[in-house]
């Protein structure tokens, strides 16, 4: 498994299942554990990395836990994989100016596994990459911040204002608004705290949590932001930049939270020599081209203080986002010598609901491939159930001569079966989506609508929320223009859509 640090301590896993594929006829199997996938050779792949981050990047804004992302590379030889699967999942999270998308997204996924399986037809790769991510907020909690925030831009009233007005009016709403989160600061099964949605929904959050608020917020405005992951105190810490005129300033409002004057609000470079550290990502030449840094803090105001509800002591800085993982530790002393982990996974991790119970293999090898015995070097934890939709965790706890180690989760998912689209009917500027219902764990429906094959363009979306319902009327449509429709069913889950592969894709010309 492996891993990937982030500054305010994010984890990531990738696994990678590659396969060795058979083939009959026109179409391509591909073998994974117990199973045999087959997939037509008519499924559209993407084909570009822009594409598919893209693809990706939709369904994240979504809080999708399963995406699933098909991509061809023509190449004489395989690929690597787990290059590819980072380059997609990065791009996805990369800053694009929208306030739900970049570091909102960068800053809200917890972990995630990608099990990746592949056919080959001569020099061209198709990957199948099943993604499952474990976000901060679900959502129904993201659906509440673009609520939220819709709500406060009538409140705030600063369209038609400077930018620097506009800054100013967010970050008085966020100090007046948002108190420090010291009841959940150590509480470890208390992810939410993180999230922009405290801050802005619960109005308590820790420091990533405000710098998520403010950079959404900012974005909104057209004024360019970015959240800084970095240390203070040699503690995992985070803040702000944001664009005036032609350079960036740091702020951070979750120290100037608990000030009753502006101490750290519109700073220059000097901002770093006192007690911020920037994590290496944020302090590079590319970094500093792209985002120059003011010499000297910004003047072109009066600074007014700011008055807090609670004058509490300072806050020690930030906690990890996520505990910081501990450092591999030495191998248990043994005559023999003991080969480092290396494989954790399972067999598959994503199922369609059939309503039968779900059992993966699961996998644990050391890095020469040799097996490690169950029982003995280690302990699975099984989830009860997986039987129905939803999210299953396994716990994989090391013994015996890898004693100490630290435990493995892994999530198996098991989604909604898809339904089966029928043609959509011709309105007048309008179309009629239809398809067949879906009768068991699912409790709604996506339809997507595009001028564009890919669904990247003039793209609308519906839901419907009763599973019984089969159609839904799509208006406001392009007169004479071929339309492109697909399907998928949900379930909700604790609080996230589960949802199930898209259905075919059916086109019809509206009229």
């Amino acid at each position: 498994m492996k891993r990937k640090l982030f500054a305010i301590i994010c984890c990531i896993s990738l696994i990678v299942t590659t396969v060795t594929p058979a083939f009959a006829g026109t179409t391509q199997y591909a073998h994974r554990g117990d199973q045999l996938l087959a997939v037509s050779v008519t499924d559209r792949y993407l084909e570009t990395l822009e594409e598919a981050a893209a693809s990706l990047r939709q369904s994240m804004t979504e809080r999708d836990v399963a995406p699933v992302i098909k991509y061809h590379v023509a190449s004489k030889s395989l690929p690597d994989v787990n290059l590819i699967m980072e380059e997609i999942f990065d791009k996805a999270c990369e800053h694009t100016g929208k306030s739900n998308e970049g570091d909102a997204l960068k800053w809200d996924w917890k972990t995630w596994d990608c099990n990746v399986s592949y056919k080959s037809i001569g020099n061209d790769y198709y990957f199948d990459m099943h993604f499952v991510i474990d976000y901060y907020s679900n959502a129904e909690q993201e659906r509440a911040v673009k609520q939220a925030i819709s709500e406060l831009k009538k409140e705030l009233n600063i369209d038609g204002k400077s930018d620097v007005e506009k800054i100013d009016a967010i970050y008085h709403y966020i100090l007046s608004n948002v108190s420090y989160d010291y009841t959940n600061l150590h509480n470890p099964s208390y992810d939410l705290k993180y999230t922009a949605y405290a801050a802005l929904v619960n109005k308590t959050s820790v420091c990533q949590g405000y710098a998520t608020l403010f950079y959404r917020l900012a974005l909104e405005y057209g004024i360019d932001a970015r959240v800084i992951a970095g240390s203070s105190f040699g503690q995992a810490h985070g803040w702000n930049i944001v664009k005036l005129g032609t350079k960036y300033y740091y702020v951070d409002a979750t120290w100037d939270s608990q000030r009753s004057e502006r101490e750290y609000y519109l700073k220059g470079i000097g901002f770093l020599k006192e007690d911020h550290s920037c994590s290496e990502e944020y302090i590079t030449p590319a970094f500093l081209a792209a985002y120059p840094i003011a010499d000297s803090d910004f003047t072109g105001f009066d600074s007014n203080p700011v008055p807090t509800p609670d004058p509490s002591p300072l806050p020690t800085p930030d906690q990890p986002a996520v505990p910081a993982p501990e450092p591999d530790p030495a191998p248990v002393p043994n005559p023999e010598a003991v080969a480092p982990v290396g494989k954790v996974k399972l067999s598959t991790y994503t199922y369609v609901y059939n309503q039968k119970v779900k059992s993966p293999k699961i996998i644990v090898q050391d890095v020469n491939g040799n097996v490690l015995k169950k029982n003995v070097d280690y302990k699975v934890t099984v989830p009860k159930g997986r039987k129905n939709v939803g999210k299953y965790t396994y716990t994989i706890q090391f013994t015996g001569r890898y004693d100490g180690l630290k435990r493995k989760k892994l999530t198996l998912i098991i989604k909604p079966s898809k339904p089966a689209i029928t043609a959509p009917k011709s309105g007048k500027k309008a179309l009629v989506a239809k398809w067949k219902q879906v009768k068991k764990q699912t409790d709604g429906y996506q339809i997507m609508v595009s001028t564009d094959k890919s669904f990247h363009k003039n793209v609308k979306r519906a839901f419907v929320k009763k599973n019984k319902t089969t159609s839904k009327k799509i208006v406001k449509l392009k007169a004479k223009k071929m339309y492109y429709v697909k399907v998928r069913s949900y379930k909700i889950v604790k609080g996230s859509k589960i949802y199930s592969d898209w259905s075919k894709v059916r086109s019809v010309k509206v009229k």
